[in-house]
């Protein structure tokens, strides 16, 4: 059992978990808070924090939060972690009679920048601000 380290320490922790079926699993320390408010609590201003889960007896097992896929790994021993220069990213090594090595991200890429991004725009708002603060500079000169 390991727990997900970034490089400033903002993003939340995952607890990784190597199961005995030979999965490491990636479980949001959010399951294992003792605020979480049973099921029976239906009014959100019981709850002291509302981002929590429910309680549940079982915590659950989400197949997409299984990080080695369909590879069946032996002998994992130990769980170690370490940052990248990017916030929402770690990298976690499980390693025994297998090395695994993968990157987790327990928040979602939020500081990286999707392919999709529109740089023509940006480019095109700070050539027009900047534009537009030189003619109003030569305008406030001459007055």
């Amino acid at each position: 059992m390991g727990v997900t380290e970034t490089h400033q320490g903002i993003t939340n922790q995952d607890v990784i978990l190597v199961l005995t079926s030979g999965e490491v699993y990636s479980l949001s320390k959010r399951f294992l808070s003792p605020r979480r408010k049973g099921e029976e609590a239906t009014d959100i201003s019981e709850w002291d924090e509302p981002s929590l889960p429910a309680y549940k007896p079982v915590v659950p097992l989400v197949s997409t939060k299984v990080l080695n896929y369909y590879s069946k790994l032996e002998g994992l021993s130990e769980v170690k972690s370490t940052f990248t220069m990017l916030e929402s990213t770690s990298l976690v090594a499980v390693y025994g009679l297998d090395l695994f090595v993968v990157r987790v991200m327990p928040e979602k890429s939020f500081d990286m920048l999707t392919e999709e991004y529109n740089f023509k725009a940006v480019i095109m708002t700070i050539l027009g601000l900047f534009s537009a603060i030189v003619v109003a500079y030569y305008y406030m000169a001459g007055q």
